[in-house]
């Protein structure tokens, strides 16, 4: 997960954790991008807005990789505080495979979770 709102942070993992699944929070897009090109991961869950780089221009990173690497593409769920059919489409533009508002319902998460194929 990439969010840097402790807040945010500590909801989605407890909603991970009802599922079985852990969670290894990256600080900023840029670390997130380091962790994901590592390929041990099932999921991203990155935020819109960060710092040193922001979720978008990482996810933009982390499929360039996968296509030069030719790595299987790993599902990435974004998230926003402000969803805009503009910011949607941004980040499907960027290659997201999900996009969910916050705060995040929880069964709008588990929907995406299941439709990603994670659960």
């Amino acid at each position: 997960m990439v969010e840097d709102n402790r807040i945010t942070q500590m909801v989605i993992e407890h909603m991970l954790k009802r599922h079985g699944l852990r969670m290894q929070l990256a600080p900023d897009g840029r670390e997130a991008v380091r962790l994901a090109c590592d390929g041990k991961y099932v999921l991203v869950i990155m935020d819109v807005h960060l710092p040193v780089l922001d979720g978008l221009s990482a996810l933009k990173e982390i499929r360039g990789f996968e296509a030069s690497s030719r790595s299987a593409r790993m599902p990435v769920m974004v998230i926003s505080a402000n969803p805009t059919k503009g910011s949607v489409e941004r980040a499907m533009r960027a290659g997201a495979d999900a996009f969910l508002p916050k705060p995040i319902d929880k069964h709008a998460f588990d929907r995406t979770l299941s439709s990603l194929g994670v659960l």
